[in-house]
C-alpha cells in the first residue's frame, strides 16, 4: 500500500513479486478469511514483476475486502507457470492503513 502526496489522499496498492509475472495485465486473486474472493486485472509495470491497480475503484473494493480481516491470500498465475500464492497476517492492516493515510494528508 502506498500513497502519493497531493494526491487527494488517495492510497493505492502495489504488489512487489520479485519475479517475472506477465508483460500483460494480469489477474489477482484477493482471499481474506471469509470474504468472497476478489479477483482484479491489475497492470503490469515495465519489470514485469510489480502489479498494481488502476482505478481508485479496485484499490477501495481491495481494502474494503480486507478490512477488520486476519489473514490474507493472495494468487497471481504468472504467463506460462504454476499459480503463486502469498499470505499476509492483517492484524496491524487497519491501523497501518490509518498512519499511510494520516501521513499522505499531512504531506499535502
Amino acid at each position: 500500500f502506498y500513497c502519493t502526496p497531493g494526491s487527494a489522499s488517495a492510497v493505492s496498492v502495489r504488489i512487489n513479486w520479485l519475479r517475472f509475472i506477465s508483460s500483460f495485465n494480469t489477474e489477482v486473486t484477493f482471499l481474506a478469511d471469509d470474504q468472497e474472493p476478489l479477483t482484479l486485472k491489475l497492470g503490469v509495470d515495465r519489470s514485469n514483476k510489480v502489479t498494481a491497480t488502476r482505478a481508485a475503484e479496485d484499490d477501495k473494493a481491495i481494502i474494503a475486502a480486507l478490512s477488520g480481516q486476519q489473514m490474507l491470500l493472495i494468487r497471481v498465475t504468472p504467463y506460462s507457470e504454476a499459480p503463486v500464492e502469498v499470505k499476509f497476517d492483517l492484524d496491524e492492516l487497519d491501523a497501518g492503513l490509518a498512519k499511510l493515510r494520516q501521513a499522505c494528508t499531512d504531506a499535502n
